[in-house]
């Protein structure tokens, strides 16, 4: 038996993350573009970024309810994959939903003339 650490969960947290952030980062971008439709109209901006928090709450919920029915299950794939996504270094749906309502409330002050 191997007393070697697995180094997996970090690589999997680090891949994770990176890749929501730059999603993230990358649909922000998309959003708050004149192309978009909704970076003139504020209300519409305001009303998109509840929209997609809301979204994302709902996929937490969900994720979290996944999570458990892995957690109970008892073979190892399952629960490697129920710590995976119980780690508290990932970043979760529920992380992005803030993020979403934070762009719902400021993004009408910073959009805003006057």
């Amino acid at each position: 038996m191997s007393t070697r650490p697995d180094h997996t969960l970090d690589q999997w947290v680090r891949a994770s993350n990176a890749r929501t952030i730059v999603l993230t980062v990358l649909m922000t971008l998309f959003v708050l573009t004149p192309a978009a439709g909704v970076a003139g109209d504020v209300q519409r901006m305001r009303d998109l970024a509840l929209a997609i928090a809301a979204i994302y709450a709902v996929l937490h919920v969900g994720m979290l309810l996944y999570a458990r029915h892995l957690s109970t299950a008892q073979d190892a794939t399952s629960l490697r994959t129920a710590t995976y996504l119980h780690d508290p270094r990932r970043i979760t749906s529920l992380d992005l939903a803030a993020y979403w309502a934070g762009v719902a409330v400021v993004s009408p002050l910073l959009l805003t003339k006057g």
